[in-house]
């Protein structure tokens, strides 16, 4: 048994981390597993303590500092157990960096998590469908979900739409749906396609970005000109150059964030122009924290390899 599997059990057999009897059965239950023996005693045992066992396994899954073994364990636990769903139906009553932790453990065990997420699409409650495109935006790898994420797209609650709109452009490999979600009629719909297909080099990407960049759309057309910039199209800087100098306070806004994102040293004179002098506040301060992110960058790059 590895160190960090020792000291795990070790913190659970003395108490020190939840101090309740839950955390010694866990331990058996390690124990038992270890040695390729679950009695079904310890499994009845298990069952019985169900509220604790489910609120213990969403800590430790949840535990960036938990080893892979442990979370191995906890997993064949709950498949043993038949506890997996009741698990997943936890997961939209704990916060969403918990979920998303828990999500991503079970995913390397449990096969098609991704699908039984996919349930929840169908909710009239839009805070559960809301946190299952956001698991899913994470653990999804399944085509089979593409066309019921499609149909999100209708929905009323414009976040889900927006949402539905990145994690489609995330599965969609082949460009399937671009097309059509880069002609939606949300313009936060187009920018989400575009954002989740930014920083592909190939060249279907430099098309849409392309196409983005001649969007009626502000946020769609920052994002088309921070990818164009990314990949060395001059397009891309000729976009923000106008854009930040439009009398519209949403196109400077806009501009200087992306600015920020895929500004250069050559560049940083101009943002900090727009910093000092711009009259709005949000773009002062937006165009204030691409200066620090391209000073970081630029120092990151000055730095030589140890």
């Amino acid at each position: 048994m590895d160190d960090a599997r020792q000291m795990n059990l070790s913190e659970l057999e003395s108490g020190k981390s939840r101090d309740c009897a839950v955390d010694r059965l866990m331990a058996e239950i390690f124990r038992a597993l270890d040695q390729r023996r679950i009695p079904e005693e310890l499994l009845l045992r298990l069952a019985r303590s169900e509220p604790e066992t489910l609120h213990y396994c969403i800590d430790r899954m949840s535990d960036p500092d938990m080893s892979r073994e442990e979370g191995a364990a906890l997993t064949r636990i709950l498949q043993r157990t038949g506890w997996i769903q009741k698990l997943m139906d936890a997961l939209f009553s704990v916060d969403r960096e918990t979920a998303v932790r828990v999500a991503a453990v079970l995913q390397k065990a449990e096969r098609g998590l991704d699908l039984k997420l996919a349930v929840h699409l169908q909710s009239e409650n839009p805070g559960i469908v809301m946190r299952s495109l956001e698991l899913i935006e994470v653990i999804g790898n399944s085509r089979r979900l593409v066309p019921v994420l499609f149909g999100l797209l209708a929905h009323e609650d414009p976040r889900i739409q927006s949402k539905a709109a990145l994690v489609v452009e995330k599965m969609d490999h082949d460009f399937l749906y671009t097309r059509q979600l880069l002609r939606h009629s949300d313009g936060r719909v187009r920018a989400n396609a575009l954002q989740a297909i930014a920083d592909r080099a190939d060249p279907e990407t430099v098309e849409f970005l392309r196409q983005g960049a001649a969007d009626v759309d502000h946020r769609v057309r920052s994002l088309a000109a921070v990818g164009l910039c990314r990949i060395g199209d001059p397009l891309g800087w000729q976009i923000l150059s106008t854009m930040i100098q439009d009398s519209r306070v949403a196109e400077r806004r806009s501009a200087a964030w992306a600015m920020g994102r895929c500004g250069s040293k050559e560049t940083l004179a101009g943002l900090e122009t727009v910093a000092r002098n711009d009259s709005d506040e949000r773009v002062r301060a937006l165009a204030e924290r691409g200066i620090r992110s391209i000073r970081q960058r630029i120092a990151g790059q000055d730095t030589p390899p140890s």
